[in-house]
């Protein structure tokens, strides 16, 4: 049979300090007793307030653990997020650099034709004035073939507007080609054509037929047309002949 051996607690070495006193039968028993009561009182007490301070300072560690756990999940949501942002800004350049460069070649284009028509017309007015065609020949025979218009005649068409009506100040009215002999035509021919152009040569065809009493076909000939000008030109009736549309 084996026997299990209680543990002592600081009661129990109070309770046989005072024991030890009690049975004490000299005065130096006695007095060392009572020293080593209030040694053990004093150590108890000792330990007691270290444990109090102890489990403050765990009590208080716990709490800053959990403060920096919830700092470091707040840190780490904030380091995903600028990661997100970075990526994000990322492709927004990437996407930017890309329009860019996309602008770039249509601006290159758009000059290429630009300079191509300045070149074509001063070459057609060149052949024209050695072959016995001018330029407003050489657009007749363009419409009249690709349209299939009746037009024998060409020249161009000068009025002026002393009143301002067209432009608000008064100004000359310039034609570009006029065609007649069966279809009246007033053409307008331009390298790039885009809505300002559009407006401006319906305002003088309106003008043209108020004052001379006619009714015109227009048309603008031209190598590339901005969208909305195109568009315009469908609402407004006027016919085109044109090689590219630039939709941005």
């Amino acid at each position: 049979m084996t026997s299990t051996k209680a543990e002592v607690t600081w009661s129990d070495v109070e309770k046989i300090i005072r024991k030890v006193i009690k049975e004490s039968r000299s005065k130096e028993m006695k007095a060392m007793a009572k020293a080593i009561e209030s040694l053990a009182t004093y150590m108890r007490e000792g330990f007691e307030e270290s444990n109090k301070r102890l489990e403050a300072i765990e009590t208080t560690l716990l709490e800053h653990s959990k403060r920096l756990e919830a700092i470091e999940t707040t840190l780490l949501e904030h380091s995903k997020r600028l990661e997100a942002i970075e990526t994000t800004l990322l492709e927004h350049s990437k996407r930017l650099e890309a329009i860019e460069t996309t602008l770039l070649e249509h601006s290159k284009r758009l000059e290429a034709i630009e300079t191509s028509l300045r070149d074509l017309r001063l070459e057609v007015s060149a052949l024209g004035e050695r072959f016995g065609y001018g330029f407003e020949d050489v657009v007749m025979r363009v419409i009249t073939e690709v349209r299939g218009l009746n037009v024998s005649k060409a020249g161009k068409l000068s009025l002026i507007d002393k009143y301002g009506e067209v432009f608000g100040i008064p100004a000359e009215i310039k034609f570009d080609v006029y065609l007649s002999n069966g279809d009246k035509i007033l053409v307008e021919v331009k390298s790039r054509c885009r809505i300002d152009d559009v407006l401006k040569f319906y305002r003088k065809t309106m003008y043209a037929e108020k004052i001379l009493k006619e009714k015109f076909k227009m048309m603008i000939i031209a190598v590339a047309f901005d969208k909305d000008a195109y568009d315009k030109c469908r609402e407004l009736g006027i016919e085109t002949i044109v090689r590219s549309i630039i939709t941005q």
